[in-house]
């Protein structure tokens, strides 16, 4: 992996409505569906944290980064 690979896999620019929606559809679909299906409480939990988590990562695929930001604004 080139230098700044990871960095780059890890931080990526918003990809859009249609991702967003994806993301937290299944998400949003597996924090519900995954601690109904779990006995232990602890797992139930780390279920639901996990689930959120990627609704919230969803919902920043909707807002634009500041680099996106200083570039509309550079067009105007």
């Amino acid at each position: 992996m080139p230098a700044g690979g990871l960095a780059h896999r890890i931080y990526r620019e918003p990809q859009g409505w249609r991702s967003g929606l994806f993301l937290i559809l299944v998400w949003g679909a597996i924090t519900v569906a995954a601690p109904l299906s779990m006995d232990d409480p602890a797992v139930r939990l780390t279920w639901a944290t996990a689930g959120l988590a990627g609704v919230v990562n969803g919902i920043a695929e909707f807002f634009p980064t500041d680099r996106q930001v200083s570039a509309n604004l550079l067009r105007l």
